[in-house]
């Protein structure tokens, strides 16, 4: 199963797109009032769903159900996101000062103030090509002319170290699709 469009957030994560099914995640959500959770479950939706008291529940239920193998962490917070100068004439007219989807369109003169926003950070086979970039711009490096780097300490072999540390975490995101 590819994750396609099934996740409501686009994640932070470099070199991810929701194509690929994440190993680990975790989900931030803010904006999210509590009676904006329990005002849109259906009636007539399961019991389970029915009994979630919070953004929280209901976002670790659509995880558990959407992405079962994975490790999921969730954190919803009510305080939206504020938007200063000079976003908040950059919103739809439909889109109201608190940032929620509106029938009525606001006034030009009125902006938007504060956006509910979701977004992951995820870590996925994908995730290669973000050690893989950050490997190839640190073996670019020559340490011995960073002078701060050495008065802090950090030596030649240390820093090849390291190096072999990214070589073997980018090999770890390595997925054997032969066993599929």
């Amino acid at each position: 199963m590819a994750a396609g469009d099934m996740s409501p957030w686009k994640p932070v994560t470099p070199y991810s797109d929701n194509t690929t099914l994440p190993f680990a995640q975790t989900i931030v959500g803010r904006g999210v009032l509590p009676d904006k959770v329990q005002g849109t479950i259906d009636p007539n939706a399961p019991k389970l769903l029915k009994d979630c008291s919070t953004a929280d529940e209901v976002l670790g239920l659509y995880l558990a159900e959407m992405f079962p193998n994975c490790i999921s962490s969730v954190k919803v917070l009510q305080s939206p996101c504020q938007v200063t100068a000079p976003y908040p004439h950059m919103f739809s007219r439909n889109i109201s000062s608190d940032g929620y989807v509106s029938q009525k369109n606001r006034s030009d003169s009125m902006g938007v103030n504060s956006v509910p926003v979701m977004t992951s950070l995820q870590s996925t086979p994908t995730s290669a090509k973000c050690v893989q970039a950050l490997l190839k711009e640190t073996k670019k490096l020559n340490i011995s002319k960073y002078n701060k780097f050495l008065e802090a300490g950090l030596e030649q072999d240390d820093y090849k170290e390291c190096l072999n540390s990214l070589e073997t975490l980018q090999e770890n995101y390595v997925v054997d699709m032969s066993f599929s």
